[in-house]
């Protein structure tokens, strides 16, 4: 956009006189990009997170909350690294608590977006939040649900735990049977490897469960982490899981 040599005057005159960019954009009706050129100021590009490769507990949920329900897209075009993290409408509280951690751990602002009447998006266009994932985790992105393993070798007992939470908020399922006066915990996954992991995780910290397998004939073989009964409240109370909070069930 090109603007007289009066107005050009006049931004520069204002921002002598100690006028913010954005009462002179409001004021002339401007767009930013045109009071930067005029008043002599270059751009400055966003600076890139800072991300803390520590494997911590918030790590590790910020991982399995990525290792549930999260997705990747690059559009070479464009040059966009596009991670997503995916929600069913009914899953908006966590949803608002995934956005505030996901923004407190990157350093970022997030936009948590409805795509429809069920799904709600938080979407990222970071290069080193994309690449931040391989870090932790072998993958292959068009095929993510399936092929997704935890890099034991990064993993402390701290980021372990953080993990479980995380990907239990994703792809588990916590109910209460009252008739038992019991609560039914247990994680899915067509990850074989994962569900391996998963179950090497609980071991580690006493928590009793069995792995089921159900084959399909169309569809992807579902593995199922089920946690027993005597072992439900320890699982509550060492992981915290985020549904467990929602519903109050702990010891």
């Amino acid at each position: 956009m090109t603007v007289s040599q009066e107005i050009r005057m006049m931004i520069k005159d204002a921002l002598s006189k100690g006028s913010s960019r954005n009462q002179i954009i409001r004021e002339f009706h401007l767009a930013k990009n045109t009071v930067l050129k005029y008043a002599g100021i270059k751009s400055v590009p966003p600076l890139p997170p800072k991300i803390d490769f520590t494997p911590t507990e918030v790590c590790g949920e910020v991982v399995g909350i990525f290792a549930g329900d999260g997705s990747q897209y690059y559009e070479p075009k464009s040059g966009h690294y596009e991670t997503n993290i995916h929600f069913g409408k009914v899953n908006e509280q966590y949803a608002y608590y995934v956005k505030e951690a996901y923004e407190k751990f990157f350093q970022k602002r997030f936009r948590l977006k409805q795509e429809s009447l069920t799904k709600l998006r938080i979407r990222m266009y970071h290069r080193e939040i994309f690449y931040f994932f391989d870090a932790f985790l072998d993958y292959e992105r068009p095929s993510k649900h399936d092929t997704v393993r935890v890099k034991e070798d990064k993993t402390t007992p701290e980021f372990k735990i953080g993990f479980l939470r995380g990907m239990f908020d994703t792809d588990g399922c916590l109910f209460c049977v009252p008739h038992e006066k019991r609560v039914r915990l247990f994680y899915t996954t067509t990850s074989k490897e994962l569900a391996s992991q998963i179950s090497i995780f609980l071991t580690e910290l006493g928590i009793e469960h069995r792995v089921y397998t159900r084959l399909r004939k169309v569809w992807k073989t579902i593995y199922t982490v089920n946690i027993w009964k005597s072992s439900a409240y320890r699982f509550i109370n060492k992981v915290k899981p985020f549904k467990a909070q929602i519903l109050g069930a702990g010891s």
